[in-house]
């Protein structure tokens, strides 16, 4: 007899709140940490809104922001993105540029819903593969 696979019971919206960086506790193969970044995830029908702002290791700010409903591919910057809720409670989005997956970030929640742990891996044009570990906290 096979064990049947367990479900999480998280949902979209355990992710929804406003997150700032722990750089202590990131790690990035590909660049620096930055300085810090902020985070901020809304529900939207069919999906979720994304913001994020962020001050890099030299000090250069930057934002992006989007609408992503899921399981639906949405151009941003010349990529696909195409974010997903999977069964194990994993918020993942898949990035992927002509065909081909560029990049997959994995979003983890700790147990009592403070910490999230963003696990982005991929492969750079020169087929060098990275990771990086992002861990934020929740604000609000």
């Amino acid at each position: 007899m096979t064990a049947k696979k367990k479900e999480s019971k998280v949902t979209a919206a355990d992710f929804v709140g406003a997150w700032e960086l722990v750089p202590a506790e990131s790690k990035y193969a590909m660049q620096q940490v930055p300085q810090e970044a902020k985070l901020e995830i809304k529900n939207e029908k069919g999906g979720l809104f994304m913001r994020l702002e962020w001050v890099d290791h030299v000090g250069a700010k930057g934002e992006i922001d989007h609408s992503f409903p899921f399981k639906q591919a949405v151009m941003v910057n010349g990529t696909e993105h195409t974010l997903t809720l999977n069964d194990d409670g994993v918020l993942e989005t898949v990035v992927q540029k002509d065909g081909e997956e560029y990049s997959r970030t994995r979003r983890t929640l700790s147990a009592d819903g403070k910490k999230m742990e963003l696990t982005q891996l991929g492969t750079l044009p020169n087929k060098e593969s990275f990771s990086n570990v992002s861990v934020y906290r929740r604000v609000k």
